[in-house]
C-alpha cells in the first residue's frame, strides 16, 4: 500500500512540475506587456524594434501587447480617442465598416499584414502577421 501512495504522490509531483514548466514556456514564447499610454509603449522599444508600427495612435491608453516569438504574430488591444486617427489614416485604408466598428488595412515596409479594428466606443485592436488578415 505504501508503494501505491508513493507512486501517486510522485505522479502528482511530476504532473505539477510539468504544468508549471509548460506554463512558463508559453509565457516565454508569447510575451505580453501592458502600457498605461503611448509614451510608455514608445519607451519600451517595441515600435523601434518593429513589433508595433510607428503610426500607432498617440492617444492610446491601456495598451496590452502580446507577440509570438516563433511566428512573429502581434496582437494588441488599446483605448483611443477618435480625434487621433489622422496619422493612422495616412498609413491605412478602410476595408470593412459596420455600425460598431471599422477595420483598416495598413501599409507595411515588410511583408507583414497590419490591421486595426477601431470600435466606435474607443476600443481598438491591432493585429500583424506574415500570413495575411
Amino acid at each position: 500500500m505504501d508503494s501505491v501512495v508513493k507512486f501517486i504522490k510522485a505522479c502528482v509531483l511530476v504532473s505539477g512540475l510539468l504544468f508549471i514548466t509548460l506554463f512558463y514556456l508559453e509565457r516565454l514564447e508569447n510575451p505580453s506587456i501592458t502600457f498605461q499610454n503611448f509614451d510608455e509603449l514608445q519607451a519600451s522599444g517595441l515600435i523601434e524594434s518593429g513589433w508595433l508600427p510607428a503610426y500607432f495612435p498617440r492617444s492610446s491608453t491601456n495598451i496590452k501587447e502580446q507577440h509570438n516569438i516563433d511566428t512573429n504574430e502581434v496582437n494588441a488591444t488599446f483605448q483611443y480617442k477618435a480625434s487621433d486617427l489622422i496619422n493612422l489614416l495616412k498609413h491605412c485604408h478602410l476595408i470593412e465598416k459596420t455600425e460598431q466598428s471599422q477595420k483598416l488595412l495598413c501599409n507595411s515596409r515588410s511583408k507583414r499584414t497590419n490591421t486595426f479594428t477601431l470600435n466606435n466606443d474607443g476600443a481598438g485592436e491591432f493585429h500583424s502577421s506574415y500570413n495575411g488578415i
